[in-house]
């Protein structure tokens, strides 16, 4: 089952009645680095950090907090974004293998793709800022670290609540899109705790971790069957058990970045409309 593409196999869980949760694999043991950071011109970040790349490089995922420091249009981007939903421009997503295919209790998300280049109806002008913005971290990687990314794609998504969720998975595999990295921008001023939706993020396991763990990224406490919960310094929540996680709540003007292929993810159910904007870096 596990050789199967990710979509596929869902389907086929899905089919079966087999909850996918139970069925999935653990995370591969290793993550492999996708920068060359010995290449890395500093004199260019003007959004991330040498920090920051390093972070995402040997742990698969980052998260900036405040990353536009302008509520007001983030809020304007919200209600562009929800106002797409008024006039049923957003769809129930669907999972794509070779044919499409719907099952909200796997996804449970409504989406529409953006084109940056369009300024048509569903691109009004406070989306495409927010747009612009996760571009330039585009421009940034690739003039500051020759990353050689020359196509994007968008997507808005809200979950309308009511325990919707989508189901562990990964954002690219053999095969299929070949994003690099995903961009998460999150929409929600309201978000309180309670209101679900985190992004759960698995992360390997491997021998090395005990040496090589960051601590903004995770606890000091590193038992593997401590199932504690712990805060990191990032807003991210970390629970150790039989295998590590990070949850993220989806608060406003948070980007969260992480590698499409490698990193394993998921939406928990949420009980509150979650209002998110994502970009893939191919």
């Amino acid at each position: 089952m596990d050789a199967l593409p990710p979509n596929l196999k869902l389907k086929i869980l899905s089919a079966l009645n087999v909850d996918a949760d139970e069925a999935s694999s653990p995370p591969s043991q290793k993550i492999p680095k996708v920068f060359e950071l010995s290449h890395l011109d500093e004199k260019r970040l003007k959004i991330l950090t040498k920090g920051d790349l390093v972070k995402l490089n040997e742990y698969g995922y980052l998260i900036k907090n405040g990353f536009l420091g302008d509520q007001e249009e983030m809020g304007k981007c919200r209600e562009a974004v929800l106002e797409l939903e008024g006039k049923s421009l957003l769809k129930p997503a669907s999972m794509k293998g070779k044919h499409s295919w719907k099952q909200s209790k796997l996804r449970g998300d409504l989406t529409t793709w953006i084109n940056p280049a369009n300024d048509g109806e569903k691109n009004p002008a406070a989306i495409r800022k927010i747009v612009k913005a996760l571009e330039d971290i585009k421009s940034e990687l690739n003039s500051a670290l020759d990353f050689k990314c020359e196509k994007v794609s968008v997507q808005v998504a809200v979950y309308p609540g009511n325990g919707a969720r989508y189901i562990r998975h990964r954002d690219a595999y053999p095969g299929g899109p070949q994003r690099r990295i995903t961009i998460l921008y999150y929409l929600n001023p309201e978000w309180q705790e309670g209101d679900g939706g985190e992004l759960r993020i698995h992360l390997p396991l491997g021998k090395s971790d005990k040496d090589s763990i960051a601590d903004d990224c995770f606890p000091t406490n590193k038992g593997k069957n401590n199932k504690r919960a712990l805060k990191s310094e990032d807003g991210g929540q970390l629970r150790l058990a039989e295998e590590r996680f990070v949850d993220i709540p989806p608060t406003a003007d948070k980007v969260v970045m992480f590698l499409s292929e490698h990193m394993e993810h998921e939406v928990l159910p949420s009980e509150a409309k979650r209002v998110a904007l994502t970009m893939w870096l191919y």
